[in-house]
């Protein structure tokens, strides 16, 4: 049986949403042509084609994309499309061309591969944001895996105030155990919402473990306990400034008390800092019949125990955001039923 970690980072500030006519949502004086997403999970044996999308802020316009990566053409993969992309000069061709790719399930070599789609420099959101798409073709061979997948966006690890309201979503750090004093009135204790998106495990698994592991922000020994929840649908959708964003999400049954123990040491990230099992909780969601490999999954933090009732805003655990630099990472062992 092999083994195989995919650590999967997905791109950084990647629009969530889908949108139909881009063009009139943008400032008419920027001139891009951006693909929708900047990363693909499939495996190997998935027959269902890969849609891609080529947006354009403005009507008119043309661009030729190059082709890249491990895989080849016509030997790994069929491309249906012209990558001489022109734009038309109305309706939704005039935002929107699109491509397909159909994965060949074959016996040529034993590796993942990639392919890899690029606009010319000057196009993208950026030049690091959108303007590359790559597909990663997971060999059907798999039969088991780790993956780690780190909180990859601002509004993906959030805090949500004892009253609903949604707070910063730039914070630092979030905070377990401890009432917050900033917000106006008082954020008090907070329900964390953590969302981890492109997740490359099939359906069909038996989830071995699984955990978040969290880095310190700041030290702390008092009693503090979570339970932790995952959101009960297949393909989490991500957080936005409404309130109750987190606690008005539905719940798995599964859940996990997460006595958190003593963090002596600002900036580590150790045993310490990692939950307990969370198994439970990603089994659930995974036998889900709408889950599929490159889901989202949530996960909802509540306090309960000793952390009920607490008043001070120090002492608790502190740990570090993605907007931070140390984002919390969701690492998961599998292997197929």
């Amino acid at each position: 049986m092999k083994k195989y970690i995919y650590i999967i980072l997905a791109a950084l500030g990647a629009l969530s949403c889908e949108v139909d006519n881009i063009g009139p949502l943008l400032d008419e004086d920027i001139d891009r042509i951006f693909f929708d997403v900047d990363s693909i999970g499939k495996f190997e044996n998935d027959p269902e084609p890969i849609q891609i999308r080529i947006s354009s802020i403005k009507p008119g316009k043309s661009t030729t994309i190059t082709l890249g990566g491990t895989a080849v053409r016509d030997v790994d993969y069929v491309l249906t499309g012209d990558l001489n992309i022109s734009f038309g000069e109305s309706g939704d061709a005039a935002y929107n061309q699109y491509l397909s790719i159909t994965l060949i399930d074959n016996s040529v070599g034993d590796d993942d591969k990639t392919i890899t789609l690029s606009l010319p420099s000057g196009q993208g959101l950026s030049e690091t944001n959108r303007r590359e798409l790559i597909i990663a073709i997971i060999n059907n061979d798999v039969s088991s895996g780790t993956v780690e997948v780190p909180i990859a966006a601002t509004n993906d690890d959030v805090e949500e105030a004892q009253d609903g309201r949604m707070t910063p979503f730039d914070s630092s750090d979030l905070e377990f155990g401890e009432f917050d004093t900033a917000g106006s009135p008082d954020y008090g204790l907070q329900t964390i919402g953590l969302r981890f998106n492109n997740i490359q495990i099939p359906s069909n698994v038996n989830i071995l473990s699984a955990a978040i592991q969290f880095t310190a922000d700041d030290t702390g020994s008092n009693d503090v306990q979570l339970t932790i929840y995952g959101e009960n649908i297949g393909n989490a959708p991500e957080y936005t400034n409404a309130d109750f964003q987190v606690s008005g999400r539905d719940k798995t049954t599964a859940n996990a008390i997460w006595n958190i123990p003593t963090w002596s040491t600002e900036g580590e990230s150790g045993a310490a800092q990692k939950t307990l099992d969370l198994s439970a909780i990603v089994q659930e969601i995974m036998d889900r019949d709408d889950w599929a490999a490159g889901n989202s999954i949530n996960f909802i933090m509540e306090h309960s125990g000793p952390s009920i009732g607490v008043t001070i805003n120090t002492d608790g655990r502190e740990a570090v955001t993605f907007d931070g630099g140390a984002a919390p990472v969701l690492i998961i062992d599998w292997e197929l039923k």
